[in-house]
């Protein structure tokens, strides 16, 4: 959830940045659009979703379908090194849609560190995702990454 709620807010000001304008994220749910349990439209089948949007009265030049993926590289090797360092990745794409649902543009960004991030200030010393409590620095460690990729994809959209 701090992940995508962070995500989202780069992505929205990077947006703003750009002079392109945005719905407020709960804006469709009086248009019978199904929301994930982060809070977020289900953007699985964008097209239909933009459809149904339609059907039910809300009207847009454009829909914006933002999609996203933060994981380890695959470049680091066994699980006991995995838990004790991370090379992030992180992949954003965006689609623009028009009234239709049909795809105008599309744009990435993905940024891969360069060199691993090591999980010493974690207490267990490796990296874990059930250790709930140490989300915030696991969020801190990663937000230079999400920015980076949010960056590249604005300059490949605009």
């Amino acid at each position: 959830q701090k992940l995508l709620n962070n995500l989202h807010s780069m992505v929205s000001e990077g947006l703003a940045e750009a002079d392109i304008e945005t719905a407020p994220m709960n804006t469709l749910e009086d248009y019978k659009i199904t929301y994930n349990r982060y809070g977020y439209p289900n953007t699985l089948i964008a097209k239909s979703v933009v459809k149904k949007a339609r059907k039910n009265g809300y009207e847009s030049d454009h829909f914006i379908v933002v999609k996203s993926t933060i994981g380890s590289a695959s470049d680091i090797l066994g699980s006991a090194k995995l838990a004790r360092q991370v090379k992030d990745e992180v992949k954003i794409t965006c689609n623009i849609l028009d009234a239709e649902g049909k795809k105008v543009n599309s744009a990435e960004g993905k940024f891969k560190a360069s060199t691993p991030k090591k999980a010493k200030s974690f207490p267990s010393g490796k990296f874990d995702k059930m250790e709930v409590e140490y989300m915030d620095e696991l969020l801190e460690i990663l937000k230079p990454s999400m920015q980076n990729a949010v960056d590249k994809l604005l300059e490949n959209l605009i």
